[in-house]
């Protein structure tokens, strides 16, 4: 029997064509034998939407799981940091693109309206080094000022020296010849009592002189001492938290230490951790980096290669 649909022989009656499945029964079985040959279009547009979807989830979940570029912007800066809020966005941006340059691709980007947001914390950490920094200013000043002295000090006392053989050797000359007229014998005492006086002020002001370098001795090894200490904590300079979009930088103590606490924050903000080299920038302590000119190392990038598969 040929098939009325699409011509097959068949060689039972009233069962469906063996090749398009066309029926000469009841509707029903017709139209679930139709149903039966459009399930193949149905499974491919499914096949498809999986593959999409699983494409789409894998990039924004798996792959791109650092929401790369990372956008942020400059909140509040305390004043009493000593650096405007136009000073800290340049600073942001110059740690930013240390990040950039190194990825080879835009990871980090300001924008003045970003959620992330870099904020100046002064507390007790940038008051007690503004506190050292003050006291070693003062020490400087003290060390300049005692070798003023010491000099002027010094200059007086070869003066004096100068003086005093020139009045030895007046002396020597008048009692060589018998003896001085009572003029020039009234102008030598006169000469040597403006010499005791001259000596003992000198004698004075080398004393003052020993107890300044002793104070100054004294406020260096209580200085040393106080830094030592300072040296022994494990101070939290900044922070990431990424649940609440905010950097807090607690303290620094120069521009390029800074520097080095924002390139360090930042790469938190784009995915990175710790490594273990206390001489790379995302070592958990900032203490051994080069701050005269920061650069990422190798363990920092392929860190964050790595966790965001760039």
């Amino acid at each position: 029997m040929l098939c009325k649909n699409c011509g097959y022989d068949n060689s039972e009656l009233n069962t469906p064509c063996k090749k398009c499945g066309f029926s000469y029964t009841e509707n029903f079985t017709v139209i679930k034998d139709q149903e039966t040959r459009q399930r193949p279009k149905f499974h491919f547009l499914f096949l498809v939407f999986l593959v999409i979807s699983t494409g789409i989830f894998y990039y924004f979940i798996i792959y791109n799981q650092c929401n790369l570029p990372v956008k942020y912007s400059i909140g509040n800066v305390d004043s009493r940091f000593n650096i405007s809020k136009e000073e800290a966005i340049a600073y942001s941006k110059e740690s930013a693109e240390k990040w950039n340059t190194a990825l080879k691709t835009t990871v980090l980007e300001y924008d003045e309206n970003a959620e992330l947001k870099i904020d100046f914390i002064y507390d007790e950490r940038q008051e007690n080094l503004d506190k050292l920094k003050s006291e070693m200013s003062d020490l400087d000043i003290s060390d300049s000022s005692i070798s003023e002295t010491r000099e002027t000090i010094n200059n007086k006392i070869a003066q004096y020296e100068t003086d005093m053989d020139s009045y030895n050797d007046k002396v020597s000359y008048w009692n060589s010849v018998g003896g001085a007229p009572t003029s020039v014998y009234n102008a030598l005492q006169n000469e040597k009592k403006e010499l005791e006086r001259r000596r003992v002020n000198l004698t004075s002001a080398i004393q003052l002189l020993n107890n300044k370098i002793d104070t100054y001795n004294e406020n260096l090894t209580e200085l040393k001492n106080e830094i030592e200490e300072e040296n022994s904590k494990v101070e939290v300079q900044g922070v990431y938290k990424g649940g609440e979009n905010e950097i807090d930088i607690f303290t620094f103590g120069t521009k390029n230490e800074l520097k080095v606490v924002l390139i360090h924050e930042l790469g938190h903000a784009i995915g990175g951790g710790h490594t273990d080299n206390p001489e790379s920038i995302m070592y958990y302590l900032i203490q051994d980096q080069d701050y005269d000119d920061p650069e990422l190392m190798a363990e920092d990038i392929e860190m964050v290669q790595n966790t965001c598969h760039i």
